[in-house]
């Protein structure tokens, strides 16, 4: 004979948000009234599809559950994670690697800069001395 179990998980009712602007009657209020009544409009609707959401938590098994089932499913699950585990180990190996990569192409480019800079500090101790002249 199959047994039906239902689920339920229910979570404690939501509080209504109190509107502070609407219930204040400053000028800014008064002024963007219409503004004001339609995000209210948008507040109560997103409310009321959170409690549907909510209300909606019911699961029903309408097929017998047995050790043997709860066992593949289990073991199922487990090769999943492990699959999902090694893909995020790859994952951080992946990041490692580019990271030591640009970090390598970092020092490169501080270097280049360095030599640059030297470069530029080189020539205009050559111009300064006179040495050296561009206008000629």
């Amino acid at each position: 004979m199959p047994t039906k179990f239902v689920l339920t998980a229910e979570k404690p009712a939501r509080k209504k948000p109190s509107y502070r602007t609407l219930a204040t009657g400053t000028i800014s209020n008064v002024t963007t009234g219409k503004v004001s009544r339609a995000l209210q409009e948008d507040f109560e609707s997103v409310d009321s599809e959170i409690e549907n959401n909510e209300s909606a938590g019911e699961v029903e098994i309408s097929e017998p559950v047995s050790v043997e089932s709860l066992e593949t499913v289990n073991q199922r699950l487990l090769q999943e994670l492990k699959l999902k585990e090694e893909r995020l180990s790859q994952l951080q190996e992946e990041r490692h690697s580019k990271e030591q990569e640009l970090n390598n192409r970092i020092k490169e480019l501080e270097k280049q800069l360095q030599e640059q800079i030297n470069a530029k500090k080189e020539l205009e101790m050559l111009y300064s001395r006179g040495i050296f002249n561009i206008l000629k």
